[in-house]
């Protein structure tokens, strides 16, 4: 997949990002993880006294909209070989699903503190 850097607010070369397209199996596999934490957290909150008014409505929400996102996830993108512009730092992140409809990511540099945008076009 081709991708275009733009480095706190400059922009950089087109570059070639390598990724993988994940198998409907994977794909429900990671939405159910998603689930299964935040369901299980919302039943974990139903125990804590006055804050589970508020804490098991917002599991019970975010594990509906975090399995559907992760469902949604088609690529794989494979951030290993990408290194920080600015200080030549590897980024934290070696992987990161992203669906057909994304057309940027945003990567933050945990040494510098600077900002690298992916522009994804797909191929």
């Amino acid at each position: 997949m081709k991708a275009q850097i733009n480095f706190d607010g400059q922009w950089l070369s087109d570059t070639q990002i390598d990724y993988r397209t994940c198998l409907m199996k994977e794909r429900i596999q990671k939405s159910f993880k998603a689930f299964a934490i935040f369901f299980g957290l919302a039943i974990f909150s139903v125990f804590i006294p006055v804050l589970h008014f508020f804490l098991v409505p917002v599991f019970l929400i975010l594990s509906v909209y975090l399995s559907y996102k992760k469902m949604k996830e088609i690529y794989v993108l494979d951030l290993s070989s990408l290194s920080c512009p600015g200080c030549s730092g590897k980024y934290k992140i070696t992987q990161l699903g992203v669906s057909d409809l994304d057309q940027q990511v945003r990567l933050d540099c945990e040494a510098c503190r600077k900002n690298l945008t992916l522009v994804l076009k797909q191929s």
